[in-house]
Formats: C-alpha cells, sequence, structure tokens
C-alpha cells in the first residue's frame, strides 16, 4: 500500500503509474489525482495541448498509414477478410443464412480456401470452421481446401 501525496489516501500499487527512481518503484501521486491535475492543465491552456496533440499527428501521420503484417501469407488474409467485408457492406454479396457443414443458423464465419480469390469463401459456424482449420493444420500448413 502506498500514501497519496496529494488525496493521502493509501492505495494499492496498481493505482500509481511505475517509476524507476524512487525506492518503491512507482510514483507518488495516485492516477486518479494526476488525471485530475491533467484535466485541469487542459482547462486552463487547451491551445497548448491542441497544439502538441497536431505537432504530433504531422510528425507521426505515415507511421499511422503503414500496416504492418506478421506475414506475407497474413498480409493476403488480411486483404482477403476486407475484400468480405466491404463486400457484404456495400451489397455486392449477402452474408450465408446457415453453415454449409451443418445447417446451423447463427455466428456465420467466411471460410476463404484461397485467398488469392477472396469473394470465394463458403459460410460456416465457429464450431465448423474451427474444426476444419484443426483438420487443415494437422495435414500440413501448405494443405489446400476444397470444400
Amino acid at each position: 500500500m502506498i500514501k497519496c501525496n496529494k488525496c493521502h489516501v493509501e492505495k494499492e500499487e496498481k493505482n500509481f503509474p511505475k517509476r524507476y527512481s524512487p525506492r518503491s518503484g512507482y510514483e507518488t501521486t495516485c492516477n486518479e489525482c494526476k488525471n485530475i491535475k491533467r484535466r485541469e492543465n487542459y482547462k486552463k491552456n487547451p491551445e497548448k495541448y491542441l497544439a502538441k496533440s497536431k505537432e504530433w499527428f504531422l510528425k507521426n501521420r505515415a507511421r499511422k498509414k503503414v500496416k504492418i503484417f506478421k506475414s506475407e501469407e497474413h498480409k493476403f488474409k488480411s486483404i482477403a477478410r476486407g475484400v468480405v467485408n466491404n463486400a457484404i457492406r456495400l451489397g455486392k454479396i449477402k452474408k450465408g443464412l446457415n453453415c454449409q457443414f451443418c445447417n446451423i443458423m447463427e455466428d456465420l464465419e467466411a471460410h476463404h480456401s484461397d485467398y488469392s480469390k477472396p469473394l470465394e469463401i463458403v459460410w460456416l459456424c465457429v464450431k465448423c470452421h474451427r474444426s476444419l482449420h484443426k483438420s487443415l493444420n494437422r495435414r500440413g500448413k501448405n494443405a489446400s481446401c476444397r470444400i
């Protein structure tokens, strides 16, 4: 337990920001008091904070636009998901009514057998989709799925 220097209330360590210079490893002012102080400072001088925010945005704009993928395969999967979601939103394709394996009509997901053809999908329930991927993983990473 640490006592806050502002409100003088003893609180658990999780209520204090970490800091490596004091002996305890935590700051002496609790998160709640720090937030109150930040709000007061913002109300006194909002232009300063807006200018800092704008400066950060202009400096980091390029970094925000670049999407980092774990692997080439992950990139194709992400693009395929986006294409399907946009097609549904624009009305080009309709979401399936039932699972094509077990005919359940809830929690359907789009399954791609080939990510290079993003609109060739099969609608599966969560349970069937997971079991299909488990069987594909058992067969090997490069196993193809033709449904």
